[in-house]
C-alpha cells in the first residue's frame, strides 16, 4: 500500500480483468461507527491519515501476473457514515520497493479485520466492461440510431441506452450500454454480498458476467 498518487508505470496483459473484458470494478461501503473501527483502520494506513477528513492510497499487486491494482479512498465526516471506495483497475502498477502489505490481492482480506462483526459485507458495486464488437453487440435495440432533436433540428446519433432490471440478477440492478463501431461498453450497478476473507476477483467477475449474459445474451463465440 502506498500513499502517493498513482503515477507508476502500468503493465497490461491477459489477467482476470482482461479475460472478462472488465476495465473497472468499484466497491463502495457506507459504514456506521458501530460496525467499523475507523480509527484503527486509519492508524494502520499510516501517519496523518486519522487527522484528515479524507484520503487516498494505491495498492500494487504483490505478483505482477495478477494484472490489476487498487485505488482506495475514503471520506470521514464529523458525524455519520464512513465512506470507503475500493477500485480494482485492470493493469498491474509496478510495486515500489518500499511498498508494504496490504497488496492488491489481499486488500479485502486485510480490511476485514477492522469490521466489528464477522460475515458477508454488503457493497454498492459499479463495474465497467468493454467488449469488442466481434464478441458482443446490442441485438435487441437498433443502436446506433440517427435522429434529430425536434426543437433545434440538430442531427444526432443515439448510441446508448440505460435500463433497470425489474428483478435483479446476481445483484445487478441497472445497465448502461454504449454501442460504438469497434466495441460495446457496458456499465452496471449492483448491490452485492461479498465475503472479504475469501474474495476472489475471477469468481466475482464471473458472477457479474453471468448477469450480463442472462440480460443481453451470451457472448459470441
Amino acid at each position: 500500500m502506498a500513499s502517493e498518487a498513482d503515477t507508476r508505470a502500468v503493465t497490461t496483459g491477459r489477467g482476470v480483468f482482461a479475460e472478462a473484458y472488465c476495465e473497472l470494478l468499484l466497491y463502495i461501503c457506507y459504514l456506521k461507527p458501530e460496525e467499523f473501527r475507523v480509527t484503527d483502520f486509519l492508524d494502520a494506513v499510516g501517519p496523518g491519515a486519522a487527522d484528515a477528513p479524507f484520503g487516498r492510497v494505491t495498492c500494487a499487486p504483490d505478483d505482477p501476473q495478477s494484472r490489476y491494482h487498487l485505488h482506495v479512498s475514503w471520506r470521514k465526516p464529523d458525524t455519520g457514515e464512513f465512506t470507503l471506495r475500493v477500485e480494482f483497475i485492470e493493469g498491474a502498477a509496478k510495486k515500489d520497493p518500499a511498498e508494504h502489505e496490504p497488496f492488491a490481492e489481499g486488500f479485502l482480506r486485510w480490511l476485514n479485520q477492522f469490521f466489528v462483526a464477522e460475515g458477508l459485507r454488503r457493497v454498492h458495486t459499479h463495474a465497467d466492461f468493454e467488449y469488442p464488437s466481434k464478441v458482443r453487440s446490442v441485438q435487441f435495440f437498433p443502436l446506433p440510431m440517427k435522429t434529430a432533436i425536434a426543437a433545434s433540428k440538430v442531427e444526432i446519433e443515439i448510441d446508448g441506452i440505460s435500463f433497470t432490471i425489474t428483478e435483479p440478477i446476481n445483484g445487478v440492478e441497472k445497465l448502461w450500454l454504449t454501442q460504438r463501431k469497434e466495441e460495446l461498453a457496458v456499465r452496471l450497478v449492483a448491490e452485492r454480498q461479498i465475503d472479504f476473507l475469501t474474495f476472489n476477483p475471477a469468481q466475482e467477475l464471473a458472477k457479474l458476467s453471468e448477469a450480463i449474459d442472462r440480460i443481453l445474451g451470451k457472448e459470441q463465440q
